[in-house]
């Protein structure tokens, strides 16, 4: 911790970003770091887990600290997903109530979504899309499911004949890359990119912000 503090201390600005995948994953760790950070004016963004931000006094620290936005790898709003992809850390009844508890302490949410996945069907960039407005998400990314080389996903899908090319310069999470049983490539691909126009239309970001606790 004294040494993160310390490079804390000799960065220039005042924003940071900790690129940590989830920064709660230690909580003696991060109970330490936030008690150090407070009155240092700094202000920073971090990514989390949804199991990882159940704990109400440690969130109340890190938005002493000066923590203002967390992404969050939600997936997906389907069980069935979820399993599909070995995310079990994720449970989808929490999801709300993680929104509102940051919120609460005035803490942004990214929110990440990947559509693709096993159990999805026609409405899931749809549905994917109302929740996070409803929920007053302040900014979502969307993603196609891709399988990367060296992955247990990549040989799951090489063995099961699914992967439609390996043209690498389309493994980008905008590009449908594997063969899906419920959506074609062009549906999968029409809708991330709706789901983007959706999600930030002028009308859509004025109701997230409505839930919001205030303006």
């Amino acid at each position: 911790v004294d040494r993160a503090l310390a490079d804390i201390e000799s960065l220039p600005g005042r924003h940071l970003f900790f690129l940590d995948d989830n920064l709660f994953g230690s909580e003696r760790f991060v109970r330490e770091l936030f008690a150090g950070m407070r009155g240092m004016r700094r202000l920073f963004q971090g990514a989390a887990t949804v199991r990882s931000l159940q704990n109400d006094a440690l969130l109340e620290a890190a938005a002493e600290a000066g923590l203002r936005s967390l992404f969050i790898g939600f997936e997906s709003l389907n069980p069935e997903s979820l399993a599909a992809c070995h995310k079990t850390i994720n449970r989808i009844d929490e999801y709300a109530e993680t929104v509102r508890r940051l919120h609460a302490h005035g803490i942004m949410v990214n929110a990440s979504f990947v559509f693709g996945l096993p159990a999805d069907r026609a409405d899931v960039f749809d549905r994917t899309v109302e929740w996070a407005v409803s929920a007053g998400i302040e900014s979502a990314t969307f993603h196609l499911a891709t399988p990367y080389p060296g992955t247990p996903f990549f040989r799951a899908m090489e063995r099961e004949r699914r992967l439609l090319h390996r043209d690498w310069e389309r493994y980008d999470t905008r590009h449908a890359v594997i063969r899906h049983d419920h959506l074609t490539p062009e549906e999968l691909e029409a809708g991330y990119w709706r789901s983007y126009r959706e999600f930030y239309r002028w009308h859509n970001i004025l109701r997230g912000a409505s839930h919001q606790p205030s303006w």
